[in-house]
């Protein structure tokens, strides 16, 4: 997950990119995303960016997880970024499908020609 800038700390990071460039949490769920992201966030004297999310961060972000938001969620299937990975492929496959269970309405496919439009 990539963070808005300054909610995470910069400190020890050399970044490309003052403006844009920011750690966050990387996880196998979305509720160990929210977890770890409530650990990593905070204000950091030794990162300036960090003053603006005073008083605008949670130390829990699972109290925004719910698997209600999916129902009615359109979301499109790139298929013409398929075929690089099979097993690649089959995670996503196995992704859109449950979200399928969860009540999203599956765009399928959505393709994107060209990059420029992403």
């Amino acid at each position: 997950m990539k963070p808005t800038l300054g909610l995470i700390s910069r400190s020890g990071i050399i970044p490309i990119a003052h403006s844009q460039d920011t750690a966050g949490p990387m996880a196998r769920s979305v509720t160990d995303l929210a977890i770890l992201l409530g650990a990593m966030v905070g204000v950091d004297p030794g990162d300036p960016a960090t003053e603006s999310s005073q008083g605008k961060y949670y130390e829990d972000y699972t109290q925004f997880l719910d698997l209600k938001e999916l129902q009615e969620a359109r979301i499109g299937v790139a298929r013409n970024f398929f075929g690089f990975n099979e097993r690649i492929d089959k995670i996503i496959e196995n992704c859109i499908e449950e979200m399928k269970r969860l009540g999203a309405v599956i765009i399928d496919p959505a393709n994107i020609e060209k990059v420029e439009e992403l």
